[in-house]
């Protein structure tokens, strides 16, 4: 049970009639500090009712009550009225009157009545203008004659008990506590309303506040005089339209409140410098105000009038904040009051009617699981289920409570020290069951389903429902050193703690003390999960925790600064979400979770933070709804918003995304974190899914995601883990999986395989851990987790301790024929030698490395001797290693020049033997420092010492030559310069890179050429312009052109090179120059030069082709090649134009493009020509004659040999049985034009083909396939008659070839019979394209497919 903020709310209590009051204006007063009020009306009583309206007591008076007064502590009530000169004192506590006398004449009646605030003294005016002052205290009367001439009617107590009063004589007094008077000041008016205010000076916020004084004088005028020595009065006129003053107050000690009878409000300043000057007006209402009321406490402004009561905000006066409609007649609103703490107002009628409104209703709230139970008016507690629109039930109560408890069958209210306790039946409502009254006053209460316990002043009560007993008070004696600070009921425990920061648990089962925790602080409040263990407590250093005794640690809730403004802690109810628990203060929730996954411990983690509404009070958590008290009496519900769904992701930026997936994740709302990752499809989300899934132990999931983002090893590894039953061993692999090693190690020790921890630290080389691991679990281990720890320690260089590793990693007494053993030993022995040198036991190590196997040991120690700088042990070891080379070197290091005289055969190192080199130069031994030199490839020392020392340049030269040695050559140069053999002086300067040097001896020597030879492929820019410009002033055009070029000059290296006419070498610079330049005007003028359009000599057609080629300008190349080719042709040059054309054929092939049918044309005749000679060679004369059919059939591509070519023709058809071909043949032949070219010795032969012919047609030719259409062809034809595809031919026989006996040259890709190729293969010939070796000849699988490759091509 805890009680809640109080807010505001104008609610009827209740309304006294005038049957009850008798008719007429009534007269109240309330009570000070207190909640009940005195009424009279016209009936002559003076009635006392409480809060409710309840009728306390009642008191007769002689006539009817003109004025009521409280005394300052509410004790006494000072009553006058018109038929008595007494002043009647009627006592609170014991319901007695008394009747005080003023002692003075007996006919002088009271008219005025007023206790001081501050002392016991009442005031007493009466109409004759007397003051009596009467000390209840002391009951001294004190009596002032004459203080007016006429009756006194109104007055007001100062905070300093300055007495002002107001006479029918236009006069106002001021006196002091005891009577005597200060100030009197005279009026033009009757004053009324005196009051006094303590005006704050604007400048001196620390100054005494000045004392003012102000009354109503007229209709609209008000006065104010400051009580100091230089009082003056002031006379505040309000606008006539406002109607006449009815009401004012002050308002913040600078400002009046003024209310007019036409409704008007107005708010006056008083401040000097805009005194009188309006702040704020308004015609609140249209009829009449009556009334002004301000309640500090609320902060609140409160107005009658036009039946209504309307509340405005102190802070903003234009604000209003309730407007309540009054159901009275006529208009006739008279008085309105508060009690001392405004929660109550007392509204009276001039028609004797007086109501009484709750403006500040306890909100008092209790919540059990999923059921509410709220104080919904101060007689009826309303309960209410989650999920349930209408009430579970309502509880009449006869009193208004100060608590609430609520368990799950029952509900408790207390008031004072007595709790009254009712049992919630569903089917038949709320039934009271017992009263308990306890040692003291009840400060919160706890209930469960047997037990009720009451927090009383630094102790509890703890007892069972429906048991007469009185329980037993908590802290016991044992415990009871310190006081109780709070407590806390579950279903099983009741918890408690002290100022002392003790955390107690009793078990309700078994009555006794479970659990006992020590706080390094006092703890102030718990909050306890509903059906757990687990609690939330706030302690006195402002801080908060969860704590659980399973593991008796508190956890610190992050982001909480100070709980010094937090009022609550509420727990998940929903089962699903039971992790999450809030905690709030007056205008925020905080939103935490408790993180219990399968891997991690018990984590915090806040989630989000929620605003809390205006007037709503958090009571129970449930699904993440937060249900509120409302200032209505009702139920309200707040939606966290770390727990809001949204399931609309477009418009949304990454980063809302991502805390959407953070919040779905930290919630386990797998399928909604899926849908957000699917929508993104961010890897990192994915990944971050994946991964919570696993922390969580869903092993199905995490494969499904980690599926979706292929990550197949982290699938695989879950796949072979995914049936484990056990928990334990499982979550040990998530952890391993997650990379949370100790948490691993915990989880598998705590498994049926411990023996996983130990392979899991050796998997991760945590060899230290694995080593105490293999010493619980596997002593047989023990030995090679040494060697590796070892070796690790060795690595970071705690030697000491890795020796003792290596030691204990000895197996001893090894079984000789284990290999493995013997091998760890060795590795052990190795370590110990290495750490044995590390540690100062230099000999030890020494003679270990030395016994040791293998040649690593003795390195690695030699290495650490040498870097102690023990040479000669170094050397030693390195030799024994067969480490020749560093053997030498700490040898030369320790000068031992015979250690390494004796080792330099077996070094490989030119380090050495040039530092040896050197050493012996210093001795003068230079025959042994040139082999050294030698041997080391150090050429500069070599060529300097058989220059300077040993006399031999012929070696010299050579080895500079052979290496391109850069300082030797500078020093052959030098040599030869002295010589005065100024080539090769020359050459060997421009070998060492002193190119300027050489430059300036060749013009000096006039061998500029040598130097030009020489420095061709190594010069720079500014020499090769040197040059061009040399060769172009001594006009040596070509030269010139040359170097130009080589400098990147290429205008003007072209202009120099094509004056040099039809000179090859200067022409193809030319071309290589605007090939280079890629200058479209220097591209235009070289095709111009070419074709002669420059100097009208068309250049050799080969220097176009070779152009075009060189610009990769193929086409144009192609065409060029078939001029060339036809050129070639038409002298005879077969072969040269069948190179040129195959060559060409190549090249546009390479470049993607489609080969022109001229250059397949004359390709395939000159190709069918040239295999003739090899297939009449080969006897296959009717191919042979196919051929020549073919060639014959073209015989203008071949001039130069028409008659032998038609005379074989002849020939070969009479062999291979085509007569009628060769008849034609030697027809043509027989014609003028060549008769006279026949060779003598077939003349007659031919003549007798012609002579002899029958004219029989040839035989019909054989048909094969056509590979595209499978249309019957004859063989030697290459244009199908169905298809009209042109057929590729044979580069053997150049019949068209057939699918089934397909394949390509792997050189040259042109394509042949398999059966042909493989043929000239085994006997070791070229192909008869390109000359080149047959290799790897495969048939072709997919011959459509290079055909259809080949039409592209």
């Amino acid at each position: 049970m805890k009680q809640c903020n109080i807010i505001v709310h104008l609610q009827l209590i209740c309304s006294l009639t005038e049957k009850e009051l008798g008719e007429g204006e009534p007269i109240f007063e309330w009570r000070p500090k207190g909640n009940y009020l005195a009424v009279a009306g016209s009936n002559n009583l003076v009635k006392l009712h409480d809060r409710s309206g309840n009728l306390i007591d009642e008191l007769v008076v002689p006539g009817q009550v003109e004025a009521l007064s409280w005394d300052r502590d509410g004790d006494m009530l000072a009553i006058i009225n018109d038929k008595s000169t007494a002043v009647i004192l009627w006592e609170f506590t014991s319901k007695t009157a008394t009747k005080l006398d003023s002692g003075m004449s007996g006919k002088e009646k009271p008219t005025f009545i007023l206790w001081s605030h501050i002392s016991p003294v009442l005031a007493i005016g009466y109409d004759t203008g007397n003051l009596l002052l009467y000390n209840q205290r002391t009951s001294r009367k004190t009596s002032a004659i004459g203080k007016h001439q006429s009756a006194i009617t109104c007055g007001a107590f100062s905070n300093n008990e300055l007495l002002a009063l107001g006479s029918t004589d236009f006069t106002i007094t001021v006196s002091s506590i005891d009577g005597d008077l200060i100030y009197s000041f005279m009026c033009n008016m009757e004053p009324s309303l005196i009051k006094f205010c303590d005006r704050k000076q604007q400048t001196d916020k620390n100054a005494k506040p000045d004392i003012m004084l102000s009354a109503v004088l007229s209709q609209n005028t008000i006065l104010l005089a400051e009580l100091n020595d230089n009082t003056q009065l002031i006379n505040l006129q309000c606008q006539v339209h406002y109607g006449q003053i009815v009401t004012f107050c002050w308002y913040r000690s600078n400002f009046l409140l003024l209310g007019f009878d036409k409704g008007f409000f107005v708010c006056v300043s008083t401040i000097a410098s805009e005194i009188g000057q309006e702040i704020y007006a308004v015609q609140d209402f249209k009829t009449y105000l009556s009334s002004i009321c301000i309640s500090e406490s609320l902060s609140k402004v409160l107005l009658i009038g036009d039946s209504q009561i309307r509340i405005r905000e102190m802070s903003q006066l234009d604000e209003i904040v309730e407007i309540v409609e009054v159901d009275i007649k006529n208009n006739d609103l008279c008085s309105i009051s508060t009690n001392y703490d405004g929660r109550l107002v007392a509204v009276s009628t001039r028609s004797g009617t007086l109501h009484l409104f709750l403006t500040k209703m306890p909100i008092l709230g209790a919540a059990y699981r999923n059921t509410i139970a709220i104080l919904s008016s101060l007689s009826e507690i309303t309960l209410f289920r989650e999920g349930e629109k209408s009430p579970l039930a309502v509880v009449k109560i006869e009193l208004e409570p100060t608590g609430i408890a609520l368990g799950p069958k029952h509900i408790a209210i207390t008031m004072n020290n007595r709790a009254w306790l009712y049992e919630i039946v569903e089917t038949e409502g709320v039934r009271h069951v017992c009263e308990i009254e306890y040692l003291s006053t009840v400060n919160a209460m706890h209930l469960n389903e047997k037990y009720a316990v009451a927090k009383l002043d630094n102790r509890a009560q703890l007892q069972k429902l429906h048991d007469g007993g009185n329980g037993f008070v908590i802290p016991d004696s044992e415990h009871a050193s310190y006081g109780l600070q709070d407590v806390a009921l579950t279903d099983n425990f009741l918890i408690y703690c002290t100022n002392d920061g003790h955390l107690y648990y009793y078990s309700l089962a078994n009555e006794r003390y479970v659990n006992e925790y020590r706080h390094v602080a006092g703890i102030t409040s718990l909050y306890p999960e509903p059906e757990g263990i687990t609690l939330c407590f706030f302690d006195a250093l402002l801080n908060a925790y969860i704590y659980s005794p399973v593991d008796d640690e508190p956890v610190k809730i992050p982001s909480i600064n100070s709980t010094a403004h937090l009022k609550n802690c509420l727990w998940e109810n929903f089962s699903v979400d039971r992790d999450t628990f809030v905690v709030c203060n007056s205008d925020t929730i905080h939103v935490y979770l408790v993180s219990k996954n399968q891997i991690e411990n018990v984590s915090l983690a806040k989630i989000g933070i929620t605003n809390i509404p205006y007037g709503h009070i958090p009571l129970m958590l449930c699904k993440g709804i937060v249900h509120c008290q409302t200032q209505n009496g009702r139920i309200g519900s707040i939606l966290l918003e770390s727990h809001r769904t949204d399931m609309v992701f477009e418009g949304k930026s990454p980063n809302t995304l991502e805390k959407l997936l953070d919040q779905a994740l930290n919630l386990k709302r797998w399928m909604y974190a899926w849908r957000i990752c699917d929508y993104t499809k961010i890897h990192e989300h994915w990944n971050k899914f994946a991964i919570a899934a696993t922390k969580n132990g869903e092993v199905d999931l995490a494969i499904r995601i980690f599926k979706q983002i292929n990550a197949v090893g982290i699938v695989w590894s879950l796949e072979e883990i995914q049936y484990i039953e056990e928990k334990n061993l499982l979550n040990g692999y998530l952890a391993l999986l997650l990379g949370n090693f100790d948490v691993a190690e915990k989880l598998f020790l705590q498994s049926t395989k411990p023996r996983e921890a130990l392979d899991m630290r050796r998997d991760l080389l945590h060899w230290d851990k694995a080593l105490n691991l293999a010493k619980r679990l596997a002593e047989e281990e023990v030995p090679m987790i040494s060697k590796e720890y070892a070796q690790q320690l060795e690595f970071m260089g705690n030697y000491s301790q890795a020796l003792m590793q290596y030691e204990n990693g000895l197996i001893k007494n090894p079984d000789e024929s284990n290999e493995q053993i013997l091998e760890h030993n060795n590795m052990c022995n190795s370590g110990i030698a290495r750490m044995c040198i590390r540690t100062g036991d230099i000999r030890k190590g020494i003679e270990i490395a030395a016994s040791t196997e293998g040649r690593v040991v003795k390195r690695d120690c030699a290495t650490i001797l040498e870097q102690l700088k023990q040479y000669s042990d170094a050397a030693y070891l390195y030799e024994l290693g067969h480490f020749y080379d560093r053997a030498a070197a700490v040898s030369l290091k320790a000068k031992n020049w015979t250690k390494v005289s004796s080792l330099l055969p077996k070094v490989h190192s030119p380090k050495i033997h040039t530092a040896y080199g050197k050493v012996m130069e210093g001795e003068k031994k230079f025959k042994q420092a040139a082999i050294a030199y030698r041997n080391a490839r150090d050429y500069d020392n070599l060529v300097r010492l058989l220059l300077e020392h040993l006399n031999k340049p012929e070696e010299a030269v050579c080895i500079v030559r052979e290496s391109r040695s850069v300082e030797g050559a500078r020093l052959v140069a030098k040599f030869f310069t002295k010589l005065g053999d100024q080539d090769s002086a020359i050459q060997f300067l421009v070998l060492s890179q002193c190119q300027q040097e050489a430059f300036h001896l060749a013009e000096t020597e006039q061998k500029m050429d040598i130097f030009a030879d020489a420095v061709e492929d190594d010069g720079t820019v500014d020499v090769f312009l040197q040059l061009a410009d040399y060769y172009a002033k001594n006009m040596n055009s070509q030269k010139a052109g040359f170097f130009y070029y080589k400098a990147g000059q290429y205008s003007k290296a072209l202009d120099y090179l094509l004056t040099n006419g039809d000179d090859t070498k200067a022409i193809s610079t030319a071309i290589a120059c605007v090939v280079e330049a890629r200058n479209p005007d220097l591209n235009s003028h070289m095709i111009d030069y070419l074709l002669g359009e420059i100097d009208g000599i068309p250049k050799n057609p080969k220097f176009l082709f070779k152009y075009y080629i060189s610009m990769k300008m193929y086409r144009e190349a192609a065409k060029t090649a078939v001029v060339i080719a036809t050129e070639e042709q038409a002298n005879g040059s077969y072969r040269i134009a069948h190179k040129l054309l195959f060559g060409m054929y190549q090249e546009l092939q390479n470049e993607g493009i489609k080969v022109p049918f001229e250059v397949q044309n004359n390709l395939m005749l000159l190709h069918s020509y040239l295999i003739i000679k090899s297939l009449v060679k080969r006897g296959e004369h009717m191919k042979a004659s196919r051929m020549l059919i073919r060639v014959a059939g073209s015989i203008s591509h071949f001039p130069a040999h028409v008659v032998p070519i038609l005379t074989t023709s002849v020939i070969e058809c009479t062999k291979a049985g085509l007569k009628q071909s060769a008849f034609k043949f030697a027809v043509e032949l027989l014609k003028d034009c060549n008769r006279k070219n026949i060779d003598e010795k077939y003349r007659k032969k031919i003549e007798a083909v012609v002579r002899k012919s029958d004219k029989l047609p040839d035989p019909e030719e054989l048909k094969t396939c056509c590979p595209y259409c499978d249309n019957p062809t004859e063989e030697s034809i290459l244009v199908c008659a169905s298809c009209k595809n042109l057929i590729p031919y044979c580069i053997v026989t150049g019949l068209h070839l057939v699918t089934n006996d397909f394949t390509t040259c792997p050189s040259c890709g042109f394509p042949g019979f398999y059966s042909e190729l493989k043929r000239l293969k085994d006997e070791q010939e070229g192909c008869p394209m390109c000359g080149e070796k047959l290799r790897d000849l495969k048939l072709v699988d997919d011959v459509k497919q290079f055909l259809m490759n080949d039409q592209k091509n």
